[in-house]
């Protein structure tokens, strides 16, 4: 798990030291979208295993690392010092690897590795509540409390490959065949955090960051998680500018899901680049 408490102060200096014009001042409104290189990857722990003839059997494995281009969109909407800002961006992606597998098999201890893909289908949605405990209309440091939204509409291990009885029957599992899989299940975890905004006078340019996270308990599940959002604006006219920016979401998750209790690490990271639209 990465943590980024360092980032802090660095933010807080940065902005304070940027004077320029804010485009946050009173009523504001902003809107955007562009697409997330997104980079998904993690591991998962003590994993159950429940098919064919494998019997009290966990598994281990690595989630390999997977790039792809991904919708990113959001908003904000407020009047100062008050706003509202949401975000959204989903991942589906495969990832291919081996699980090392501990059990039995007909009283027999399984040793072997099994060659496993990973379906990944993922939504995050972000919507936030900001307080500014400064803004002097050149940058600003605001306070954020909210909630991020996971939506696992798929989270799936499959096997790679058949894995034959070894007393010449039908296979115990056929490639394909799901080892686990979580559903439409969605992850609600309330967090808090810090936000900075400057402006750079002259050069049409605006730095933006954002730092959320929390520890917690959340349905019999324990969330570990963090999400930093730092973005370089530029204003291509009065009403429109480009966004290029970088997220890392890093979750750690150790509960029950759909009855199989297990731990799992996920990293969502990836640059981005967007238009926008300034009301």
């Amino acid at each position: 798990m990465r943590h980024h408490h360092f980032l802090l102060p660095i933010l807080c200096l940065a902005s304070c030291a940027l004077p320029g014009d804010a485009a946050w001042s009173g009523a504001h409104l902003n809107a955007f979208g562009g697409m997330l290189r997104s980079d998904s990857s993690g591991e998962m722990t003590d994993l159950a295993i429940d098919v064919g003839g494998l019997e009290e059997t966990r598994g281990d494995f690595d989630i390999p690392s997977v790039e792809e281009d991904v919708i990113y969109a959001g908003a904000r909407i407020g009047f100062a010092p008050f706003e509202i800002v949401y975000s959204q961006f989903g991942v589906d992606s495969t990832h291919s690897g081996n699980m090392t597998a501990t059990g039995t098999f007909m009283g027999q201890p399984l040793t072997a590795p099994l060659a496993v893909d990973t379906r990944l289908d993922l939504s995050a949605q972000k919507l936030m509540a900001g307080l500014d405990i400064f803004n002097s209309g050149i940058f600003r440091i605001g306070l954020l409390v909210g909630v991020d939204q996971l939506g696992f509409n798929t989270f799936s291990i499959a096997a790679g490959a058949d894995i034959p009885d070894p007393l010449g029957g039908p296979n115990l599992i056929n490639q394909g065949d799901n080892i686990s899989a979580i559903t439409n299940e969605d992850l609600l975890v309330p967090m808090g955090g810090i936000r900075v905004d400057a402006d750079i006078p002259i050069t049409g340019l605006r730095f933006g960051g954002e730092y959320s996270g929390i520890s917690v308990d959340v349905e019999d599940v324990a969330v570990d998680y963090w999400d930093l959002d730092l973005n370089l604006n530029y204003a291509l006219t009065n009403s429109a500018e480009l966004l290029i920016g970088y997220r890392d979401i890093d979750l750690d998750v150790t509960g029950e899901f759909e009855g199989n209790t297990m731990t799992m690490e996920l990293a969502l990271t990836g640059p981005y680049v967007a238009l926008g639209v300034t009301f």
